[in-house]
């Protein structure tokens, strides 16, 4: 079971005479749509998925999107996809994977702002 809320990838974002303002990234992200999710605060996050040709692993870059979410699918309309119907924060830096083609683990590389909008890089685990 994944309990807590202590993410390693908090990120602090403003200048010193601002106020900082902590990101952290999601608990949950759920599918709307082929590689559209949601996170628990209604935040929009899409989802690339890029194969590592010479390890054939594979890596999902998710970032904070403002893009309209569109008509939500049913879990049968999705295609078989290696993109989880469901991606979910479980301590120490893990996400697990329900739905698609398996339930899966996936490491939480990085998590960054680029150019202002907060993007997670996941790395999926073998078992």
């Amino acid at each position: 079971m994944c309990i807590g809320r202590k993410h390693p990838h908090t990120i602090l974002c403003g200048k010193v005479e601002d106020s900082m303002s902590v990101i952290l990234p999601p608990d949950r992200l759920w599918a709307w749509c082929p590689g559209v999710y949601h996170d628990e605060q209604g935040k929009v996050w899409v989802a690339v998925l890029r194969k590592d040709p010479e390890t054939g692993i594979l890596w999902a870059r998710v970032r904070a999107e403002q893009v309209p979410r569109g008509d939500s699918w049913t879990r049968s309309q999705f295609p078989l996809s290696p993109l989880p119907h469901l991606w979910q924060w479980c301590p120490p830096g893990l996400y697990r994977a329900a739905g698609g083609l398996g339930e899966d683990e996936w490491w939480l590389e990085s998590h960054q702002v680029v150019s202002g909008v907060p993007e997670i890089l996941l790395c999926q685990l073998h078992r």
